[in-house]
């Protein structure tokens, strides 16, 4: 499913997709590279971590912690992405789904 949002006042498109990309981290797990639909990028910028409630969370959602925040996860990352063959750069959102299965959630063009 694809989906395009412009957002008023700007020259941003946000692609909402779920494709399936290979993604090479460095050896602390954050991104340095993207495959994704038969384009190589390279991460060219510094990639964001975006945290999501933990899952073993769920069933306790309805009684804050005595102390603290609610337990996070990461959730996935975003960051932006040169193509090596054409110099064009996008923000994407990843997210990890099995072992090096990655999933490209969003594009900002």
């Amino acid at each position: 499913m694809t989906s395009r949002i412009r957002r008023e006042n700007r020259s941003t498109t946000m692609v909402v997709i779920d494709e399936r990309a290979l993604v090479s981290t460095d050896g602390e797990g954050v991104p340095v590279a993207l495959e994704w639909r038969g384009s190589s990028y390279r991460v060219s910028d510094r990639p964001t971590v975006w945290t999501c409630t933990s899952g073993w969370w769920a069933p306790l959602a309805g009684f804050p912690p005595a102390f603290g925040g609610t337990p996070v996860s990461i959730g996935g990352w975003r960051f932006q992405a040169t193509d090596l063959a054409t110099g064009g750069a996008f923000v994407f959102d990843v997210v990890a789904s099995s072992g090096s299965c990655w999933s490209v959630v969003r594009v900002y063009e």
